[in-house]
């Protein structure tokens, strides 16, 4: 047989609290509004006096003990039979009173049996109980009872919650707007170091170099001091005296008694007469600084490859300066290239001139170096086509000698006018040097070389 604290589903030891919260549990789970079953009001029922009767300490004791006995408090013929005197002492109450409105004051309902009936233990609580259980019984009172209390405690829970969401979305928003502060800050700090360290450390070794080359270059007034004569003194070798080497920084280098500006990508030569610092390797001299080659790539529009030269080892373009691809044959108009007047530009290796970085055009020494004996070993060698050239001496630029001659400028100037390289269709062994000196008002084919 199930006991109320099946009915309550607790332990026979739990406490006020335990009891208390699976009563609220089971009230919602089982209320009629909420659960439609078939039990439902009967279940409720059972758990409301569960509730009722182990809530309170005395009652709770009195139930214990019954179930001691191996009975139920509900079912119990003892729980019966206090139910049947309860229910007595009320008609005797009511009887009473009537036999006291009318002088009786004797009687097995007499005053002094009264005030015995109402001091006896839990009277009153179990007058409350059964009112409260009449109205539980009544539908209506029911209702009015337990329904307003349900969305009165979920409303009350929901705007909890909702509070607590809206307070939480603040604090995130607070946070947030302080971390975006702090970013500001730390960003702003972190610019001014590094304009600091940008502006201020190359200030400092300005100074201290302009300090250092002040300090040398000043000579002193000499003062005329009295001169003693000092016996010689026999010496096998001589002291050689030295001035004192200023100390130059990291971005210098030591260079004829001065500490000079070293440029990136280059390294200090400590013995050297003609230079205070060489280039890295990749990298080639300006004389001002140092700039990385070019080894292949865009090139004023165009795809430049290199070719190493068999004769020489020299690094050179793979095509004429302007042409769309390397040469296929020696009559490859795409390979033809652009055609240029002679200018002081060639000689010129930062990528200014006509060439890409760390190129320009050759020297007539340069040219001589790799041997071109005729069309096909220009070919062979370079990949130098049969251009030809463009005359403005005579015809107004019109091409000439397409597909018989190949004329290269060189960047060295003759006592008139600069040489050339002229490669014609076959050698001429009465007519060895190629070399020549050429107006400069044609328009000659330009190759580039490292």
């Amino acid at each position: 047989m199930k006991t109320l604290y099946d009915i309550l589903e607790v332990s026979k030891t739990a406490s006020i609290e335990e009891i208390k919260r699976a009563y609220r549990r089971l009230a919602l789970k089982y209320h009629p509004d909420v659960n439609k079953g078939k039990d439902t009001v009967q279940k409720f029922k059972e758990v409301v006096h569960a509730y009722e009767i182990l809530s309170d300490a005395k009652k709770r004791a009195e139930y214990d003990r019954t179930m001691g006995n191996g009975s139920s408090y509900k079912q119990s013929g003892e729980h019966e039979k206090k139910q049947q005197q309860k229910q007595k002492s009320k008609t005797e109450s009511k009887e009473q009173y009537f036999y006291m409105q009318n002088g009786i004051k004797h009687g097995p309902f007499s005053l002094e049996h009264v005030q015995n009936l109402f001091l006896e233990e839990n009277t009153l609580i179990l007058k409350l109980g059964e009112k409260a259980w009449q109205k539980i019984q009544d539908r209506e009172e029911f209702e009015e009872f337990w329904i307003p209390t349900i969305p009165t405690f979920w409303n009350v829970a929901y705007e909890s919650a909702v509070e607590k969401t809206e307070k939480l979305k603040i604090q995130l928003v607070e946070t947030i707007e302080k971390l975006k502060e702090m970013l500001k800050i730390l960003f702003k700090r972190l610019v001014f170091a590094i304009v600091l360290f940008a502006i201020v450390i190359p200030l400092v070794a300005i100074i201290i170099s302009i300090f250092k080359s002040f300090t040398n270059d000043s000579t002193s007034v000499p003062v005329a001091t009295p001169v003693e004569t000092v016996a010689p003194v026999a010496t096998n070798s001589l002291t050689p005296t030295s001035s004192p080497t200023p100390l130059c920084t990291f971005q210098e280098c030591f260079f004829k008694e001065k500490c000079l500006a070293k440029p990136e990508h280059a390294f200090c030569i400590t013995e050297s007469t003609t230079d205070a610092w060489q280039c890295e390797k990749g990298y080639f001299d300006t004389g001002k600084e140092c700039v990385k080659e070019f080894t292949g790539g865009m090139f004023r529009g165009k795809n430049y490859g290199t070719i190493t030269s068999s004769t020489t080892g020299r690094v050179w373009l793979d095509r004429n300066l302007g042409a769309d691809r390397v040469c296929q044959s020696t009559t490859d108009e795409q390979c033809y290239g652009e055609y240029y007047e002679w200018n002081e530009n060639f000689k010129k290796t930062d990528g200014t001139g006509v060439c890409p970085n760390g190129f320009h055009i050759p020297t007539e020494a340069e040219l001589s170096a790799e041997n071109i004996k005729n069309a096909q070993d220009a070919f062979k060698k370079l990949k130098i086509p049969l251009a030809g050239y463009r005359d403005y001496s005579y015809s107004g630029g019109l091409l000439i000698d397409v597909g018989s001659l190949a004329l290269l400028w060189s960047s060295t100037p003759s006592d008139l006018y600069p040489y050339v390289l002229l490669v014609p269709l076959e050698y001429n062994p009465l007519s060895d040097n190629l070399y020549y000196d050429y107006n400069i008002k044609n328009a000659l084919s330009l190759r580039c070389v490292q």
